[in-house]
């Protein structure tokens, strides 16, 4: 049975008897920390670009605070939005987060999870993410479950045929193999 906080990025509350009632997958530190990283430097070129307008610079101190006001928020607000993107599962269904929306569906609605990739652009390829496909035929994609680790996979696994439901997880077990034999990095 897997501990809670075995991981950095997963949480597991159990209860006293060891089986898990819940299920968090979260963004790893490192990546969290860098896509808020990037978001201050986006934000300080915005910054710097609203400062050099002639409107900022000759208008009045208040409408000076409130342009500086509102880019502090918007700059906690992508934190706060970096920090939740996650998975959650428990007895009340499956929660997706990911930056811009969240989705919370019963068990009743999840046909099976698999494998989904996120669009990539002309400068990459997509990632491989896990998938919580629905009965509708929609798919929610988890951004920010890419790379699960063996561990990962088992909770999922077991929460999943716990609830009558399949975890077809064989690509991301392909990449771990890939990266144990030195070829991806």
């Amino acid at each position: 049975m897997l501990k809670r906080n075995q991981l950095s990025r997963m949480t597991v509350r159990s209860d006293q008897h060891g089986a898990f009632d819940a299920l968090t997958v979260k963004l790893p530190a490192g990546l969290a920390a860098s896509l808020f990283f990037l978001a201050a430097c986006v934000w300080l070129i915005a910054a710097s670009m609203i400062y050099r307008s002639h409107w900022v610079k000759h208008g009045s101190p208040s409408a000076r605070a409130a342009i500086e006001a509102s880019l502090v928020l918007v700059l906690i607000l992508g934190g706060v939005r970096i920090a939740r993107v996650g998975v959650r599962m428990d007895d009340n269904g499956v929660t997706v987060r990911n930056f811009w929306w969240s989705y919370k569906v019963s068990w009743s609605e999840v046909r099976h999870f698999g494998v989904g990739t996120t669009r990539g652009d002309h400068l990459r390829e997509g990632n491989e993410v896990l998938a919580v496909v629905l009965h509708d035929g929609r798919t929610r994609l988890v951004a920010a479950a890419t790379r699960l680790r063996y561990t990962e996979r088992r909770a999922i696994k077991e929460m999943a045929a716990r609830h009558g439901l399949q975890a077809d997880l064989s690509r991301f077990e392909a990449v771990d193999k890939r990266n144990a034999n030195g070829r991806l990095g």
